[in-house]
């Protein structure tokens, strides 16, 4: 297959007010998480470098979980749960039973379809500067059971709990738990880990640690230290095993996260010098496919869920020789401005980064 300079349909265009000295990649980064944040109706503080919000979009993006299909594994705990679930209703008749047991396989389905479940998440996903700590630490979300939406948009607060780890193309249910704790360490109960190792032990494969030895953690150890925002090292089955959700930093947030930031800011940084310096041999590849230009040409940073890409432009931006290569596949593109379709340029090894033909 010919690689060559995505540049879309052929057009003739004026650009009269060009100017090379408004482009900005950062500053359009900063733009794309704030109307994302004010589209979602998620409150933030308006402070920050690029890599600050860049950390913030990649939290609340996880935190809210991004609606597509997903297969749903159910670990053997909570088969017995949801067992205990129907046994009790059927003695008791309490409401409250069947409902959570029947939400669980109604968030199944949402999951499996690919529809959001964000009405079930806890209402701390409306601001940045909630914490979750069992996230950022068991690397798991908790769903309420419950069926009746409020005017917030999300569903009454339950007397259960789903416990669960949300994986780009999987989901976990873990176990369904009392939202009431009397020791009030529901989330950090290191058996919920437990059953995550013993289901699914190729989730916990990768955090293995090899040569670490130490005490063992209570639950109340664990929930002093990570109210101080301290990361730890669990130990399950003689082993032990960094924090499944990537750890927390010391404000609380997600290290994962901040490194995603710091990560996406060095490929923006990467991609400004280069389009900035305005290549004469980018310059005569769109010229060669129909663009005019009067003046500078201009760029803008883009997410890529919000232009139609065919599979093969998505293909060309991807490949290992391509500049954009890391910049898209954590789901931005640099874009023409005017026409708005992504720039695919081809790194020549030992050579400065050429746009192909």
């Amino acid at each position: 297959m010919e690689r060559r300079t995505w540049i879309g349909p052929s057009v003739l265009m004026s650009r009269q007010n060009g100017n090379v000295g408004t482009m900005n990649f950062k500053r359009d980064l900063i733009e794309i998480v704030k109307h994302y944040f004010a589209t979602e109706g998620i409150s933030f503080e308006d402070t920050g470098d690029a890599s600050d919000f860049a950390a913030r979009y990649c939290e609340m993006r996880i935190r809210r979980i991004v609606p597509r299909p997903r297969d749903v594994h159910f670990s053997r705990e909570i088969h017995d749960s949801l067992g205990s679930l129907a046994r009790e209703y059927d003695k008791e008749g309490c409401d409250t039973k069947f409902e959570a047991w029947h939400t669980v396989f109604y968030l199944r389905q949402l999951f499996v379809s690919g529809e959001s479940v964000l009405p079930h998440l806890s209402r701390g996903v409306e601001n940045t500067a909630t914490k979750d700590g069992l996230l950022w630490d068991y690397g798991m979300h908790h769903f309420h059971l419950s069926r009746k939406l409020e005017n917030s948009g999300f569903v009454e607060r339950s007397d259960y709990l789903l416990f669960a780890i949300v994986a780009d193309t999987d989901v976990y249910f873990v176990d369904v738990r009392r939202h009431h704790d009397p020791d009030n360490l529901l989330w950090v109960r290191q058996d919920l880990l437990r059953i995550v190792y013993v289901n699914w032990p190729e989730l916990t494969d990768t955090r293995e640690l090899h040569g670490v030895s130490g005490k063992t953690l209570t639950d109340k150890e664990i929930w002093e230290l990570r109210r101080k925002n301290s990361n730890h090292i669990s130990n399950l089955g003689r082993q032990a095993i960094a924090p499944l959700g990537g750890g927390t930093n010391f404000a609380g947030s997600s290290t994962l996260c901040r490194v995603w930031g710091d990560k996406l800011v060095r490929e923006i940084e990467q991609h400004e010098k280069y389009f900035y310096s305005q290549p004469a041999e980018l310059r005569a590849t769109l010229e060669a496919r129909g663009m005019k230009f009067c003046g500078d040409m201009a760029f803008e940073l883009i997410p890529l869920d919000r232009v139609n890409l065919s599979e093969e432009t998505v293909e060309n931006l991807q490949r290992d020789d391509c500049l954009s290569a890391g910049l898209s596949k954590m789901g931005f593109a640099i874009v023409e401005a005017t026409t708005r379709t992504p720039i695919v340029v081809t790194l020549t090894k030992g050579q400065s980064p050429q746009p192909t033909r």
